[in-house]
């Protein structure tokens, strides 16, 4: 299923639940050319590829989002012990793998997409 803006959105109001982030998030869908997704700690605002949001699955979005919101509640970029601690309490290791092997795998596709 073409994943659309309200789908988005409701994904991240579910995920900003059971990460046990408030109303301060903020997310936008913005044409990115290298990245996927990204987050501000300044003004707590999650950025995704709004080209890509296509192509993503629901679990992809959901898992990437969830990414982000974790870096909000530790107030950090870093991928250290304690984000690999919370992000585990969301997903199992492989299933960590399998998503961040589908977001490779995607974000390589629209390279080759945008380069052609």
């Amino acid at each position: 299923m073409k994943m659309d803006r309200s789908m988005v959105l409701r994904i991240f109001e579910i995920a900003k639940n059971r990460v046990g982030i408030g109303d301060s998030v903020r997310l936008k869908l913005v044409p990115m050319k290298r990245k996927i997704a990204s987050v501000s700690l300044k003004t707590n605002t999650i950025r995704l590829n709004k080209i890509l949001i296509s192509l993503l699955g629901s679990d992809v979005i959901e898992y990437l989002i969830i990414h982000e919101l974790i870096h909000i509640k530790l107030g950090t970029l870093s991928h250290g012990l304690d984000f690999l601690r919370e992000i585990k309490k969301f997903y199992s290791e492989r299933d960590i793998e399998r998503l961040e092997n589908k977001i490779v795998e995607i974000v390589n596709a629209y390279e080759v997409m945008l380069h052609s």
